[in-house]
């Protein structure tokens, strides 16, 4: 019997050891070099084509994560606009990451270059995100956002490389609730007049307030935010918050 259980933790073992060696060989993939450092490794692979990258892990990634690896290497090094100089793939806990350092990043006739300091950086999860910094007149601008197509990147990079101020603003969202309040406060003017026609904007911590309410109470209605606001005392009509949660939330009664 104990001579079984040493046979079956031999394999078991054995078995550990194939899944946790890929075999780079078989996917046309040469190790140029190996590094080893307090538990982690640091590979400098090279593909067919002579393209080499590197390959960071405290863990050996599993296969599957392996061949997608290698699946964005070509999808990185087929792109029409951005070609790369250095690429490494960090492998952490399940979280994959991406530092892609272009040797030419040019976009209607833009040198993008000139403007990315420290390369593109991206992560994987269910699916890749991007995340890197632009500079231009003295701004740092942080681009950001679910990775779909070369040229959605490119556009994106494109907008804050050619108007950072406008590219912020876009897309801060304290900026975006102003804007969003001030078009609360013009349908309101539109919805709702006061004594001789006269416009009743909406206060900026009522539309505040409401929002925060449906958020912590997603099944209520506007009848059911009066009754909370007016046990705080903030009178408002069921018709005003009505326009609030059709501007925020798109909900109609």
């Amino acid at each position: 019997m104990k001579r079984f259980a040493i046979v079956l933790m031999m394999l078991a073992l054995a078995g550990a050891a194939r899944l946790d060696a890929y075999d780079w060989a078989s996917a046309n993939i040469a190790v140029d070099g190996e590094e080893k450092d307090n538990g982690r490794t640091v590979l400098t692979l090279r593909d067919g084509e002579g393209r080499v990258f590197v390959l960071g892990y405290d863990a050996e990634p599993a296969d599957a994560t392996v061949q997608r690896i290698l699946k964005l290497k070509d999808d990185f090094n087929a792109w029409e606009h951005i070609k790369i100089g250095r690429m490494n793939f960090e492998y952490s806990r399940d979280v994959l990451e991406v530092n892609l350092v272009p040797s030419d990043f040019t976009y209607k006739g833009i040198n993008v270059l000139d403007y990315l300091p420290a390369g593109l950086l991206f992560s994987y999860y269910d699916t890749m995100y991007y995340n890197y910094r632009i500079t231009r007149d003295k701004m740092f601008v942080r681009v950001y956002g679910e990775y779909v197509t070369e040229e959605e990147l490119c556009e994106k990079t494109i907008a804050a490389v050619s108007d950072p101020l406008a590219y912020i603003r876009a897309r801060d969202p304290e900026y975006l609730l102003q804007r969003l309040d001030r078009l609360v406060n013009a349908m309101m003017a539109f919805e709702s007049k006061g004594l001789f026609g006269s416009a009743k904007p909406i206060e900026r911590r009522i539309v505040q307030r409401i929002v925060e309410i449906k958020r912590q109470n997603p099944a209520y209605k506007r009848k059911d935010i009066v009754k909370v606001l007016d046990r705080e005392k903030i009178s408002i009509g069921e018709k005003e918050v009505g326009v609030v949660l059709g501007i925020y939330y798109n909900e109609f009664e």
